[in-house]
């Protein structure tokens, strides 16, 4: 685009490119991997829908052990990247039930959070 006023058109502006984007979904489908007595790992699926931007992060929460603790108290787990979509918590209690739940991120800001998955430290046969 230019600017035209009675002298003439000014010089040709710089194009700006614009993405409309909203936030990504949550992620979906939970599920346990593995376990030891200290230690679980569990995945997830990307959510079809991601906003219309690309997911470039997820944040795992969990409730630390406390069964009693709402879901929004939960604590920030760590920051994995876009392809892992898996999260391995350690130093867990053994014989303790942990709550998690995933939250994915885009340029738009971040999911609401993903259904809970309740894993028991505990070797578990497959």
């Amino acid at each position: 685009m230019r600017a035209v006023n009675f002298i003439g058109s000014g010089p040709l502006s710089k194009v700006l490119i614009v993405v409309a984007s909203a936030i990504p979904q949550p992620p979906v489908e939970l599920s346990r991997v593995s376990s030891t007595f200290t230690t679980v790992t569990f995945e997830w699926k990307e959510n079809s829908d991601n906003g219309g931007a690309p997911v470039t992060d997820y944040k795992v929460y969990f409730d630390q052990g406390n069964s009693l603790l709402a879901k929004q108290f939960f604590v920030e787990a760590e920051s994995t990247t876009y392809l892992s979509r898996q999260h391995r918590q350690s130093n867990l209690t053994k014989g303790n039930w942990y709550r998690f739940y995933v939250v994915a991120v885009n340029d738009a800001g971040v999911s609401e959070p993903s259904d809970t998955i309740s894993l028991l430290a505990a070797t578990v046969n497959e």
